[in-house]
């Protein structure tokens, strides 16, 4: 058996280490992600600190 994944949260943000507000569209996230005005931030408690690397999975936000 595989041990289970622990629950994860990504959010985005910006360079000045900001989430990136919930009205924030994934398309506009991805795109800034794109150009190097955000980074993909994996969290295990809320989404609104940076705890770890950069983390950029294709397609999966959770917010």
């Amino acid at each position: 058996m595989k041990p289970r994944k622990k629950s994860f949260f990504v959010c985005v943000l910006n360079m000045h280490g900001v989430p990136l507000p919930q009205s924030c569209s994934f398309a506009k996230a991805e795109s800034m992600v794109a150009k190097g005005e955000a980074v993909w931030v994996e969290t295990e408690s809320k989404p609104t600190i940076q705890l770890t690397k950069p983390w950029s999975p294709k397609g999966m936000f959770y917010r």
